[in-house]
């Protein structure tokens, strides 16, 4: 019965997609994945309330029961929910390229949170009334009766030997001390990595091949053959294409005679995963060195940039493209680091011809009419234009400075600097003037491309990473190298950027995040208990569940990463939830039996809520295994999960019962 919540939860959060615009994508249904776990955990706490009442009294109605139950759990259910409504709506602070990226999953998630709270006051104790049945009639239900007293009664044998025993209560509270302390140690030692996404199992390799300044096209064309070559003998590739001409979208992209990429599907038997197959690859095309080889592999996350960014900031372009290089040159001797380029490498030279105005005025000569007839003689002018049925066709007109006979007019604007200085300008007397009298030529670096950012010209050093290769630490490292080995001018400044300019802007976010969302289930919890001591209970919990999270990941191979992040901010949502039930029946068997003593409510509301506290995270912990295999980006938030919940409740069912029997504080009538 407390299933039938997730298909209820489904169609409601699919109309409310449906009324706001969203989409149903991989994103959205990665949310609802996430979701199933959590969307249960109103309905088994209502459904196992009315299934215990109709237990414990057979003479009770079934709608009696459906409506008591509704009155005792309806305030935990809407404030369990509205905690972790809170953390998800936080999400939405996070700004730039990732914050579009990951928005549609907040959005999924708390329309279904929302719909789970209807069906779980609304629907469900209207099915549980009319199908539950009053004894227990199966073999396997009796059994599972058992089993569940048996735990019961473990559990409330070790909690009578803890609660009241101030020696084991400081023991078991420092010990988790001592363990937070040990667990945060891990990502700052370096047994978790830390990254921003992690790089997923693709379909697809990119080999871009790029030629000096000036190459044409036929030269590229020449030199991707013999990457292509290459390519044939490797098992691992289903198929590749080949344009020449243009990068690739996930690459450099763009249009240039002097580049080309070959875009690589793998096939799908394959043993390796792409990121093994790409350092193959690299190695094998290592041979190629005369021109520029780039090996890469698209990323499911968002668009960040490549791994490793530098950008210098500053007027004097000479001295950039000094500090640039000589930093390129540091970056190349860093372990992890590869395809190490500056936006400087696509600079060329050129020639420049300068004209001597003086000589030229003595011919009657300008230099508008100089520059035009050279213009015509490099890159032809247009003339006329003949009018067909269907377009209009450019008539051309270019000068044979080569004098070939029947020239191809594709091929004019090949020549030498020589050829051209020879070229005889017409005077004005009717005599004809070589242009090499006239003239200087000189040579010197031409700037393909000069970015600006706030009035200053910039370079930007990048690099990929292999896969042994951490960007945060490679770029920590080059950030350190460079101020320590090179001479900054005063007037050039430093700055990260791409994938780590992004990823510090979302983790910083990510923060804002939490802190926004902890304040939010703050009011709600204040709300609920009318009490800042059994809120700062309820909270208690969140700190620790970090402990779960990082061993988990160290266990499992993982990084900390956004998605483990994302993790820990939604189990906050959840883990409460356990804590709010707890607090709560503490709270209504104070005021039902006043009488009772302090340690005898805790024990006994414990114990009474073992089960649904235990089912519930079993069904997320279960709901959570998908994601695992689902996607290699998203498995770290599932891991997060899936450990933090289960370390989580076990510190859940001892640390709350400690605290409130330490501090009881006053409650309501």
């Amino acid at each position: 019965i407390a299933g039938t919540t997730i298909p209820l939860s489904f169609l409601f959060g699919f109309i409310g997609l449906y009324l706001s615009g969203n989409t149903i994508n991989f994103l959205s249904l990665f949310a609802l994945i996430l979701g199933i776990g959590v969307l249960v955990d109103s309905g088994i706490v209502m459904v196992e309330g009315i299934n215990r009442r109709m237990k414990d009294n057979v003479h009770i109605d079934k709608t009696e029961a459906a409506l008591l139950t509704i009155r005792e759990f309806s305030s935990p259910i809407i404030a369990g929910t509205l905690t972790t409504v809170s953390m998800f709506a936080g999400l939405f602070i996070v700004s730039g390229v990732t914050g579009q990226f990951i928005a549609v999953i907040p959005f999924t998630l708390i329309f279904v949170l929302f719909a789970s709270l209807l069906v779980a006051l609304g629907i469900l104790p209207l099915i549980a009334s009319v199908f539950l049945k009053r004894k227990s009639v199966s073999k396997l239900e009796q059994k599972q009766v058992m089993y569940s007293h048996r735990l019961e009664t473990w559990y409330r044998n070790k909690l009578e030997g803890i609660i009241g025993d101030k020696k084991k209560e400081k023991i078991f509270l420092w010990g988790i001390r001592a363990a937070l302390l040990l667990a945060l140690l891990l990502p700052i030692t370096g047994v978790v990595k830390v990254v921003f996404f992690e790089q997923s199992d693709v379909d697809y390799i990119i080999v871009e091949v790029e030629l000096p300044e000036g190459s044409i096209q036929n030269n590229t064309d020449i030199a991707v053959r013999r990457v292509e070559e290459v390519l044939y003998t490797q098992e691992t590739i289903a198929s590749f294409l080949t344009t020449v001409g243009a990068g690739n979208d996930f690459g450099s992209g763009g249009r240039n005679e002097k580049i080309a990429n070959v875009f690589i599907t793998l096939r799908e038997d394959r043993e390796q995963i792409s990121t093994e197959i790409l350092e193959d690859i690299r190695e094998d095309l290592a041979g190629i060195n005369d021109v520029k080889v780039t090996v890469s592999q698209p990323s499911d996350g968002p668009p960040a940039g490549a791994p490793v960014s530098i950008k210098f900031k500053g007027s004097d372009l000479t001295e950039l493209t000094q500090v640039a290089n000589q930093s390129a040159e540091i970056l190349k001797t860093i372990d992890g680091s590869i395809n190490v380029t500056t936006s400087a490498n696509n600079n060329s030279t050129e020639f420049v011809i300068t004209l001597n105005k003086a000589k030229a005025a003595a011919f009657g000569l300008d230099p508008l009419s100089v520059s035009s007839l050279l213009r015509t003689a490099v890159y032809g002018s247009e003339v006329m234009s003949l009018t067909s049925l269907d377009d209009d066709v450019d008539v051309v007109l270019k000068l044979n400075i080569t004098n070939t006979p029947n020239p191809d007019p594709n091929e004019t604007n090949q020549m030498t600097i020589d050829a051209l200085t020879r070229v005889e300008l017409p005077t004005p007397s009717g005599q004809t003037v070589l242009l090499s009298s006239l003239v200087d030529v000189s040579v010197r670096e031409s700037s393909a491309v000069i970015n600006h950012e706030d009035g200053d010209r910039i370079i930007s050093l990048s690099a990929d990473i292999t896969s042994a290769g951490n960007a945060q630490e490679i770029q920590a490292e080059l950030t350190k190298r460079i101020n320590a080995e090179l001479f900054i001018p005063e007037n050039i400044t430093i700055s990260a950027g791409g994938e780590t300019d992004e990823s510090s802007q979302a983790f910083i976010e990510l923060f804002l995040a939490l802190v926004v969302g902890v304040v939010l289930m703050l009011a709600v919890l204040v709300l609920q208990f009318n009490s800042y001591l059994h809120t700062k209970h309820v909270l208690s919990i969140l700190p620790y569940s970090l402990i779960g999270i990082l061993v988990g990941l160290a266990v499992t191979g993982n990084s900390l990463s956004f998605p483990s992040i994302m993790g820990f901010i939604a189990l906050s949502g959840i883990v409460v939830n356990n804590s709010i039930l707890l607090i709560d029946m503490m709270n209504a068997n104070r005021r039902r039996h006043p009488e009772k003593e302090i340690r005898e409510v805790v024990i006994d509301s414990a114990v009474n809520r073992l089960r649904p506290i235990l089912l519930t995270t079993l069904t997320t912990v279960v709901g959570m295994i998908p994601l695992t295999y689902a996607d290699d980006l998203w498995a770290p938030l599932a891991y997060a999960v899936m450990f933090g919940l289960m370390f989580s409740v076990v510190i859940t069912l001892v640390l709350v019962p400690i605290a409130y029997s330490r501090k009881p504080g006053p409650v309501g009538k």
